[in-house]
């Protein structure tokens, strides 16, 4: 009778134990990538098809205005465009 006391004890005790590792949180150790700076500026300059846009924001001295975290709209048109209207 006593064995089977101890072997409930420990049996339990076991469970316990199991039950407190099971539920650890480093299983939701997830590294997120950072995230993607979608400022003007940056979208300007790391595209192709607006190359003239951001030649003039640099003349016009507007890449730092636009490079912050206060929220503009640009309507622009591409490079294309640019192209077409001047020549």
């Amino acid at each position: 009778m006593l064995l089977k006391s101890n072997l409930k004890k420990i049996a339990f005790v076991t469970f316990l134990s199991l039950g407190a590792i099971a539920c650890n949180n480093d299983d939701y150790a997830v590294i997120m990538p950072e995230p993607e700076s979608n400022t003007i500026a940056d979208v300007v300059e790391n595209s192709a098809d607006y190359s003239s846009l951001n030649a003039a924001l640099k003349v016009a001295g507007l890449k730092a205005t636009l490079d912050g975290t206060t929220g503009y709209t640009v309507f622009a048109p591409n490079s294309a465009a640019f192209s077409e209207f001047f020549f």
